[in-house]
């Protein structure tokens, strides 16, 4: 940053002396010297057009002069806040703000000089001035005075009929003494018109018809003798056209638009000079910040999606400004080093799409894909420079004209020095800044899982912002968005018409919402996890059952199970769910969630509890019940094979104390279990 400020202050000292030069230019006085610019019009031209453009863009280098101090002033501010950030380097969030904050500035700058509208500043009334200057030396120039007289005195011969000259000598002399080339572009077409009658009026004395000969032209010299006589008098129009015009008023428009144009170009690639630092930086450093966030947080998935998503930007706009420097020369080998530059970024787009960059992972595949990364994105540079360094320096004399002025401007030491190091420190900067902002970005996200899930900020302090019904709710939309999103991102799921969130779950079994019952019990729980009460405690229980209540008698009154056979169901008695109900609150919960359940091992299938049900003494011979039957191969309720095991629950030392450890324990009872259960 400190070079950076310095090459700055020595741009403001080389926009100051432009200035001066502009200056001196717009007020020198050009005259028409007919010892030196008579054997060349071209050094006259020149001098004009470089005056004119000095007197039209005296504005514009003073805004050069006042930008350039801009820069500077924002780089000694920028450079003080870095300063200040790495002094507060122990306090991070503040020192983090200070870093953004400096980058800022640092990147603002140029963007916000680029947007002056230098077009609105070009001083056309001294342009104007000029092409007056330019006009009248001109005229001097090509001697006007003398052809005009020429013409005159040709056609005053031509009508004399005591001229002793016959008309085809005439004819020879205006041919000869009259420059029609010339005379045809400044008069109106009047010469070319003369010089075509004068051919007209040779092939009618050939022939014989003198009269129509001398008619002829007799009229033609009468037009050019009247704007002879117009020109002595005030018409201004008329005289300039015999004076040389040689801007008239739709090439002075055209001129006009032309150098406007053209100032405005110098002007833009002055702003494009300090632009392309930090435009060409700005995503390779984003990427190298991310890829370091997500070695420090393999688990994190918002850095992974900053480098599958960069290239994607980044590189198209690249290439828009490589692809005018190819236009320039046309050379291969400038070509695809240029494209390897400006789409070698990619690399790290497709190969983190390859190795799952956006999803969790460890220390140790992170750190290979990052390796990866980086050796295939170094090679792709070399090779691009290699490319571009051969264009440069092994095509000696090859170049056009242009491209080895440019080159040779741009290959001075201060400018190539400039460039270097103003992108080199940009792309730090950015680098830092890239890291600090997703850093700052996983914390937030963070804070906000935590706030949603409990209602308590990080530290455990009670967040007021919001009341317990608004978290409840923006939980509850929280989970059924991000739920919706993954069912539509099934493949499974057929996704039918679209809802307030722009996903209709018109599917079938297989994605169905979660049942209105589920949905009432997962309403239910919100309120509870989010009161930081010892006590606010959320027990789930595991299919519930009693001798006359539970799934077994449901299933045995039914005649048939949607669900498959061999599905397994996690079970607990009502009496060993209430014990530990009591002994939660006895021992205070802070906000935990639970599981009642028997903890057998494996689970009983549908089936299994089925035929223990009905073969106990308890069931067995009772009317109106009986075996049902089991239709389905797959479990509908949910979408798994009737041979899959299904989930497995462990309540550990939650249900210590409890009077059943199964459900064909609980049959298999010699004694009423319900009195077991309540004396136990």
């Amino acid at each position: 940053m400190v070079v950076i400020s310095w090459f700055q202050y020595e741009d403001t000292f080389v926009a100051l002396s432009h200035y001066n030069t502009t200056v001196q230019r717009a007020s020198q006085d050009i005259v028409y010297d007919p010892l030196v610019d008579a054997s060349s019009f071209r050094s006259y031209s020149q001098r004009v057009a470089e005056t004119a453009a000095a007197s039209a863009m005296l504005d514009i280098m003073w805004i050069r002069v006042q930008c350039s101090r801009v820069l500077v002033i924002v780089n000694i501010f920028a450079i003080v806040v870095l300063l200040l950030a790495l002094y507060y380097w122990n306090v991070y969030h503040r020192s983090r703000k200070l870093m953004l904050f400096s980058w800022l500035l640092a990147f603002a700058a140029p963007f916000a000089i680029s947007t002056t509208p230098t077009r609105y500043f070009i001083r056309w009334d001294n342009f104007g001035n000029q092409t007056d200057i330019f006009i009248d030396g001109a005229a001097l120039h090509y001697k006007v005075d003398e052809r005009e007289a020429q013409v005159v005195a040709s056609c005053g011969a031509i009508t004399d009929p005591s001229n002793p000259q016959t008309l085809e000598e005439m004819r020879v002399n205006v041919d000869r003494d009259v420059d029609g080339g010339i005379m045809n572009w400044l008069s109106g077409d009047r010469i070319a018109q003369a010089r075509r009658n004068c051919e007209i009026a040779e092939d009618a004395i050939k022939d014989g018809r003198i009269d129509d000969a001398l008619e002829i032209t007799s009229s033609t010299c009468d037009d050019i003798l009247g704007e002879v006589e117009a020109a002595s008098g005030d018409d201004m129009d008329s005289l300039q056209r015999l004076q040389m015009i040689l801007l008239s008023q739709d090439m002075a428009t055209k001129a006009r638009v032309a150098a406007e144009l053209l100032i405005s170009l110098a002007n833009a690639l002055w702003a494009v000079k300090g632009m392309v630092p930090a435009a060409v930086a700005i995503a390779p450093a984003l990427l190298r910040g991310s890829l370091t966030v997500k070695q420090l947080i393999p688990q994190s998935t918002i850095p992974g999606m900053f480098v599958i998503l960069l290239p994607w930007l980044y590189c198209p706009l690249v290439w828009c400004l490589y692809n005018i420097l190819f236009q320039l020369t046309g050379t291969l080998a400038l070509f695809f080093g240029l494209l390897l530059l400006a789409f070698g970024p990619m690399n790290y787009s497709l190969l983190g799409t390859y190795f799952h960059i956006t999803k969790p992972m460890d220390d140790k595949t992170v750190i290979g894909t990052v390796r990866s990364m980086n050796a295939s994105s170094a090679l792709l540079v070399v090779v691009a420079l290699f490319l571009c360094g051969f264009f440069t320096f092994g095509q000696e004399g090859n170049h056009r004209a242009l491209t080895k002025k440019g080159i040779d401007e741009l290959l001075t030491p201060s400018a190539t020095t400039h460039l270097i190091f103003s992108t080199f420190a940009k792309y730090l900067v950015t680098t830092i800044a890239g890291v600090d902002f997703v850093v700052g970005e996983i914390t937030s996200q963070r804070d906000f899982e935590v706030f949603l899930t409990t209602g308590n900020d990080r530290g455990g302090h009670r967040v007021s912002a919001l009341t317990r019904g608004k978290i409840v709710f923006l939980m509850k939309e929280r989970n059924e968005r991000l739920d919706d999103l993954c069912k539509a991102n099934d493949n499974k799921v057929n996704i039918r018409g679209m809802d307030r969130w722009g996903v209709e779950m018109g599917i079938d079994s297989v994605g169905e919402r979660m049942k209105k019952r589920q949905r009432r019990i997962y309403d239910g729980e919100l309120p509870v996890l989010s009161d930081p009460s010892p006590r606010s405690t959320v027990i789930r229980c595991s299919g519930l059952y009693s001798l006359g209540k539970g799934p077994h008698r449901y299933w045995l009154a039914s005649g048939a199970v949607k669900g498959g056979r061999e599905g397994r169901v996690n079970l607990v008695h009502y009496g060993d769910a209430a014990r530990m109900v009591v002994r939660v609150l006895g021992e205070g919960g802070g906000g935990k969630v639970r599981i009642a359940n028997d903890d057998r091992k494996p689970p009983m299938t549908r089936e299994g509890i089925c035929r223990k049900a009905f073969g106990s003494r308890w069931f067995n011979g009772e009317g109106g019940y009986g075996m049902p039957e089991f239709k389905d191969d797959v479990d509908s309720k949910r979408g798994r094979k009737a041979g899959v095991v299904g989930k497995v629950y462990e309540s550990g030392e939650d249900m210590e104390g409890r009077v059943w450890g199964g459900f064909d324990e609980f049959m298999d009872s010699e004694v009423d279990p319900e009195a077991k259960t309540r004396g136990g």
